[in-house]
């Protein structure tokens, strides 16, 4: 595996574990993501990660394999509201957490 498939690797199995306990990564915990969506939790956190700086209609549409009934821009920003700032900190610092000990072994 090349090291940017590491990398988008590492990202995804930490919101897989993230994705197990979402309450703790939602503004309203007893409401936020509970309902079967086109895009969850998971789809959500991976989405934001791997935007560019294309439109959101073409980054929704890119994302969804450019399926016509991929998630319009509103239900985007309406799933994005329910997701805490805490839920990017916890990513990152899970991130950099995993990859300073690969530095500190290889070093």
């Amino acid at each position: 595996m090349t090291f940017p498939e590491t990398v988008k690797t590492t990202l995804w199995d930490i919101i897989d574990e993230m994705s197990l306990s979402i309450s703790s990564f939602v503004n309203n915990p007893d409401k936020d993501f509970l309902r079967r969506r086109k895009l969850d939790f998971k789809k959500m956190m991976r989405l934001i990660i791997s935007m560019e700086s294309g439109s959101m209609n073409h980054e929704l549409l890119k994302f969804f394999n450019y399926d016509f009934s991929a998630p319009t821009s509103s239900a985007f920003y309406q799933q994005r509201s329910k997701l805490s700032v805490s839920a990017f900190r916890h990513l990152l610092r899970e991130f950099n957490l995993n990859y300073s000990r690969l530095y500190r072994e290889s070093g």
